[in-house]
């Protein structure tokens, strides 16, 4: 009630910055007024008109113009021991960068070392010491554990927020088993009798599987999209109408090519509430599920909950891993107890060929006969085979794109592969000479506006910091966000001051400041420059 005062700062100094006091003081002797309550009336009395438009930073040399050096180290020592705290204590600071590190690397994994998450605290806060972050980590509620690999120990950690929402989805599945009726009424006659007994098998588990997570898994090429195509009409022929997913915008196209036009991502069913009651008591199907994470499945099963849906997962969790955190599928498979249905038996291959796939295919394995994992057996039977060719490296591309015309004379498609960026660029720019000087492709060439993923983590996106090195590049919301932001808008960001973002709108050139506190509501992009020419094929992603 009779206020405070700082420790550490002299009376002398705080007098310096209580001209409202003294004004009042000095009003008060002139008229001879001593009552407080009166001197309070004075102080409206007295008050001077604030001036308007004068900026902190001028505030600041003006303030700062009032103290002698003794008085600017007794702040500056303030400033240390407000942030260090009484008897040492690490910086206050050292929470956030930690808090930084983990919420970055958990991001994408369910797990991430212990040095990993101490370096990228470092490289965030820069100011402080190994053993500072190291100690304020081990003040963290996270959860840690040593692993001995190769004679060597490794520290990983994680936090009980990953744990619970692993467990959640586990349990969604877990709990879910036999607790269904049967899709399927009456015994099933298939349409396509070409399928094979795997094939046939795991149409018949979607139809009579009880559990609310059903899941079907094979590798490449075991005819896992014929199967999906006989179950979906099994499904519609019980009274049930299917609904198909995918992870990505590849793979709902890869199902859109075999007959299942309506099929969105999984980003669009969690985002799109209208969709959600289309799915009541009916079947959700998500393919390529091994690219699930964590928190899409979630997501996903929520959804299911509240509709009453089933649902079926369908992939490999050895041929895709998910790019964010967790892989769900696997998850799923080792702890929640799913009824699975396996396809193994290669479709698409044929005679030898089918033996080196279904070889390598058995990934890490080791193979009995050969005593080598099944990918470097499988390898050594294509060798074998002559499938494998090694060609000089200075005329690779050529090579490849005589390669790709000649596929092309057959009237097949061609996808290259590239282990790096520089490496497509450098095979495609080979592929479109050749083009060009077959009269495929048009000499004359038009520079088009190409946006690309930063990938950055939701960390990074609230990180101002992020910003600093990145004016020009373009923020694209896919939901409404603060400060009047639709879904859908585009902004480029001008610049970055402390902790705000300055954007500037592709449309209309409006100033925004970018909701840092809301990553999961943006994407960043930053701008290539894509060249196209007559006789050209796009393809646009959304």
């Amino acid at each position: 009630k009779a206020g405070w005062e700082i420790d550490g700062l002299d009376r002398r100094t705080i007098e310096k910055f209580s001209k409202r006091t003294q004004q009042v003081e000095e009003a008060a002797r002139a008229k001879g007024v001593h009552d407080a309550a009166k001197k309070a009336t004075l102080g409206k009395q007295t008050r001077e008109k604030k001036e308007l438009g004068t900026s902190v930073e001028r505030l600041r040399d003006e303030w700062t113009s009032r103290l002698n050096d003794n008085e600017r180290k007794a702040f500056e020592r303030l400033a240390v021991r407000s942030v260090r705290g009484n008897g040492g204590e690490e910086h206050c600071e050292a929470n956030v960068s930690v808090e930084y590190a983990l919420d970055h690397h958990l991001f994408r994994h369910s797990t991430v070392e212990r040095h990993q998450v101490v370096a990228t605290a470092l490289e965030h806060g820069l100011t402080f010491t190994p053993e500072e972050i190291e100690r304020t980590l081990d003040r963290q509620p996270i959860i840690q554990r040593s692993l001995d690999q190769d004679g060597a120990s490794r520290s990983f950690v994680t936090t009980q927020e990953v744990l619970d929402t692993e467990k959640r989805l586990i349990d969604f599945a877990r709990d879910g088993r036999g607790t269904r009726q049967a899709i399927g009424k009456q015994e099933h006659r298939f349409d396509r009798d070409w399928l094979n007994e795997q094939q046939k098998a795991a149409v018949n588990h979607v139809l009579t599987c009880r559990d609310t997570v059903m899941a079907v898994t094979g590798g490449a090429g075991t005819g896992k999209s014929s199967l999906m195509q006989e179950a979906a009409d099994a499904i519609a022929q019980n009274d049930k109408k299917l609904f198909t997913f995918a992870p990505s915008t590849g793979a709902k196209e890869v199902l859109q090519s075999k007959g299942f036009q309506q099929t969105q991502t999984v980003e669009h069913l969690i985002r799109n509430t209208k969709l959600h009651p289309e799915v009541r008591d009916q079947v959700i199907w998500i393919d390529e599920a091994g690219l699930m994470d964590v928190r899409s499945l979630n997501a996903v099963f929520d959804i299911a909950k509240e509709q009453n849906a089933r649902v079926v997962l369908s992939g490999d969790t050895r041929q895709h891993a998910s790019p964010r955190r967790g892989e769900a599928m696997r998850l799923l498979e080792r702890e929640a107890g799913l009824n699975i249905a396996r396809v193994e038996v290669i479709q698409r291959q044929k005679g030898q060929y089918r033996k080196a796939v279904e070889t390598i295919s058995r990934g890490h394995e080791i193979d009995e006969r050969t005593g080598k994992s099944g990918l470097l057996a499988g390898f050594d039977m294509l060798d074998a085979m002559g499938k494998i060719q090694e060609i000089d490296a200075d005329n690779k591309h050529e090579v490849l794109a005589a390669g790709f015309l000649s596929t092309m004379d057959k009237g097949k498609s061609t996808l290259v592969v590239a282990p790096t960026h520089a490496e497509a660029a450098a095979a495609t720019s080979e592929i479109r000479r050749s083009l060009r000087e077959r009269g495929t492709l048009a000499e004359q060439e038009r520079p088009f506006l190409q946006l690309q993923s930063m990938n950055l983590t939701e960390a990074q996106k609230r990180e101002a910091a992020t910003y600093v090195q990145q004016a020009g590049a373009i923020v694209q919301f896919h939901q409404n966000a603060r400060g009047g932001i639709k879904r859908g808008e585009r902004y480029r960001v001008a610049g970055a001051v402390e902790n705000e973002v300055e954007l500037t709108s592709m449309s209309n050139g409006d100033r925004k400041k970018l909701p840092i506190a809301t990553p999961d509501r943006f994407e960043v992009y930053r701008e290539d420059e894509v060249q196209l020419a007559a006789g050209d094929k796009i393809r646009f992603s959304l």
